[in-house]
């Protein structure tokens, strides 16, 4: 049939698989090109309604957000591939795909990034417009102006660091996977202690300010100093996990269990980190370039600005609501 494409094979650039893909489905080639978890090209759907109403009823937190969200990405993509192991520069790719080509070509209403020097250049009549919201600074991007950055060609995991007495550290790079088995650990270690905190909780999650005050004057000092004391642990054991999730091998120990990769990252010096993540920073970037061409809505100039997006960002559905509750970001 004339509206169905092949699927092309992860291991294979040229070789047909006789599978048939259904009209519904799109490919993306991603930026990744095969070298992580997921397939070189995947075949993906557009969203449907009960996608988007679940999206919209799961923005309460962040995570929460992202495991509906993978949920949903489990359901389009036609290989069947668990997008649990996707790189977040993975998901944000696939997603940007699906809004360009399903839902919009261009990602409306987006606030402009201006620079100082660019504020500075308005007159006052026109920054108090600004600064009054009579008037609104924002852009729309065609989504096909956005380029995007392959991984490098020799790039294969594991990632080894040796430093210079001969001792090698195995990394990995990172997975959606991570944050839910960071956020696992913590709400399992710390069940109890989260029970006696729970009015606390509801109180420092209010809007009005004035009120959580308010509120939060009622308890004795001490109480909320401990409060305060188990929330740092607490955030600082949810990196510590995310980030040991990292570690393959220390030395000649293969890492296979979260509290063995929770020791060792106590053990592992500081110069071993620096250095992988120099590498990430510098010579592992792919996926969507967040450099951005556009006209500046200010000077009508041309001008390159580097956005981050959300997820809501970029599922543009009248019926999902814009929601602060969550901080994913991408970029």
């Amino acid at each position: 049939m004339s509206n169905e494409i092949e699927f092309i094979d992860k291991d294979s650039d040229t070789s047909q698989v006789n599978q048939r893909i259904p009209a519904e489905y799109i490919p993306v080639k991603l930026s990744s090109m095969g070298m992580l978890d997921a397939p070189n090209i995947i075949h993906v759907k557009d969203y449907s309604g009960k996608d988007a109403l679940e999206l919209s009823l799961s923005t309460t937190t962040s995570n929460t957000f992202l495991r509906k969200l993978i949920d949903v990405m489990n359901n389009l993509i036609f290989e069947g591939f668990d997008c649990n192991y996707l790189h977040e520069s993975e998901l944000e790719e696939i997603m940007l795909n699906i809004t360009g080509n399903f839902i919009s070509p261009i990602i409306q209403n987006y606030p402009y990034p201006y620079e100082q020097e660019e504020y500075d250049s308005m007159d006052a009549d026109r920054r108090n417009r600004v600064e009054t919201s009579l008037e609104s600074l924002q852009i729309d991007i065609p989504i096909d102006s956005i380029d995007t950055l392959p991984l490098k060609a020799e790039f294969k995991e594991p990632i080894i660091i040796k430093n210079k007495n001969n001792l090698t550290v195995h990394f990995r790079l990172s997975r959606v996977q991570d944050f839910f088995v960071a956020e696992e650990y913590v709400e399992e270690k710390y069940f109890e202690q989260s029970q006696h905190y729970t009015q606390l909780e509801k109180i420092t999650n209010l809007e009005n300010e004035e009120e959580k005050e308010k509120r939060l004057a009622t308890f004795p000092r001490e109480v909320l100093k401990t409060y305060q004391d188990y929330i740092v642990q607490r955030g600082t054991d949810y990196i510590i996990v995310k980030q040991s999730q990292l570690l393959l091998r220390y030395g000649s120990k293969v890492l296979k269990t979260i509290e063995e990769k929770i020791q060792c990252y106590s053990e592992i010096g500081m110069g071993f980190w620096k250095q992988y993540n120099a590498l990430c920073d510098e010579q592992l970037q792919f996926g969507v370039d967040h450099n951005i061409k556009m006209i500046s809505p200010i000077t009508n100039e041309e001008v390159i600005r580097r956005l981050q997006f959300r997820p809501m960002d970029l599922i543009s559905a009248d019926n999902i609501p814009d929601s602060r509750e969550y901080s994913i970001l991408f970029g």
